[in-house]
């Protein structure tokens, strides 16, 4: 906001969450009688609101001050998300990291990934695509999802299709070797593949590539029922994921063979 905009006003009125307005309401009513309360003299993580109503996480520093005997609240919001989003990728790493070595079969490893990355980032399916050198195509292998039954008919025909190079998000990602993510893929003639024809009810989507040794080997793809801006941090991450997951392919292979 501009000062001329927030001046004058209650800040938890431009700042706080509608969920949570009624009860920072009433601590603070009981910190302008007593002077005391929960938050005091403490530095805490708290849901906050930019004017656009996007919601970010902030680091709230409270202390009170007397003046007029009467008692006055001095907040500082400090917008955090950009750390916090940070933190979380370098743990959805890690995660990562530990779903290999802990897996007994290259199946349980995909899966344990793909249900890692969905859970963490709220993504509700993904799918892992090898690539077929032979066929010269992608195909499906491996599928986590949250319990749905479009959902569960969409991975199920998923099965039937498979992408050449350069065809639908899936097919240019192994192309390219670059992530890609549409934001809304009933507007984007790049994810107009058959499977999204069908009423699935997908809008956001996200692929990127599983590399090893400079070549793609697979690729990883989440969709979501709402439509889902890019992340930059998740981009920067998929890097060493891929690599990660890339790695652990080929060392598998090699152990099988």
């Amino acid at each position: 906001y501009k000062e001329e905009e927030a001046l004058g006003k209650k800040l938890h009125e431009l700042i706080i969450p509608a969920r949570d307005g009624a009860e920072f309401e009433r601590k603070f009513i009981d910190f302008r009688m007593t002077g005391r309360g929960p938050v005091i003299g403490k530095t805490l993580e708290l849901a906050g609101l930019r004017k656009d109503g996007t919601e970010i996480v902030t680091e709230v520093s409270i202390s009170g001050v007397s003046i007029d005997s009467k008692w006055h609240a001095v907040c500082m919001f400090r917008d955090v998300s950009e750390r916090k989003r940070a933190e979380q990728m370098l743990q959805l790493e890690y995660a990562v990291a530990r779903c290999l070595d802990g897996a007994d079969s290259t199946t349980e490893a995909l899966r344990a990934v793909i249900r890692a990355i969905c859970q963490t980032l709220n993504w509700e399916c993904g799918r892992y695509l090898r690539v077929d050198d032979a066929a010269g195509v992608l195909r499906l292998v491996e599928y986590w999802s949250v319990p749905d039954s479009a959902l569960q008919g969409f991975l199920a025909a998923a099965y039937a299709f498979t992408y050449a190079p350069g065809v639908g998000m899936s097919g240019k990602v192994w192309q390219s070797g670059q992530p890609l993510w549409i934001p809304d893929i009933t507007k984007d003639a790049r994810a107009l593949t058959a499977i999204f024809k069908a009423e699935s009810g997908m809008r956001g989507a996200f692929v990127f590539p599983v590399r090893a040794e400079g070549k793609t080997v697979g690729v990883f793809a989440f969709n979501s029922h709402e439509i889902r801006e890019p992340d930059t941090h998740l981009l920067a991450a998929v890097q060493a994921i891929g690599s990660q997951v890339g790695g652990y392919l080929q060392r598998r292979l090699g152990e099988d063979a």
